[in-house]
């Protein structure tokens, strides 16, 4: 065996196929199928004030990425939050926090936990602001 490279195994045993299907259909569920970077494209825009482009990017993966990968779907809502008007921003951002608590990228959560409770500060929720600010600084320090 020594000097081969490794090759295709057979596996007969039912409940192993089972479980090796599951974890497939798990991470192919996970898979963003929009192209690699997008997200940091359009964030990229956004921080040098190209709301429009990013705005674009964005509307166009949240149109690709049905409810396939909770991980997109919540990215792509933070980032719209940030081109929407103030007054969206708290609801697309729940949504955003919703499906990244759904998808289990904690550093992806806190980021939208931290925007929704910028976002707070606006309307006026100064408790539920911090509560929610906290909630990300938690995370991101793990």
């Amino acid at each position: 065996m020594e000097g081969r490279s490794p090759g295709a195994i057979v596996v007969r045993e039912p409940t192993l196929v089972a479980f090796l299907c599951k974890v497939y259909d798990n991470v192919w569920a996970g898979a963003a199928p929009f192209t690699p970077g997008e997200e940091d494209a359009a964030e990229a825009l956004l921080r040098l004030g190209e709301h429009r482009q990013a705005e674009r990017f964005v509307v166009e993966q949240l149109a690709t990425s049905g409810v396939r990968s909770p991980r997109v779907r919540g990215v792509s809502l933070r980032l719209r939050a940030a081109t929407s008007e103030l007054r969206q921003r708290p609801k697309l951002l729940a949504r955003a926090v919703d499906e990244l608590s759904r998808s289990g990228d904690r550093l992806e959560l806190a980021k939208a936990l931290a925007d929704l409770g910028r976002a707070l500060l606006l309307p006026g929720e100064g408790t539920r602001a911090g509560m929610v600010t906290r909630r990300a600084w938690h995370l991101a320090a793990d």
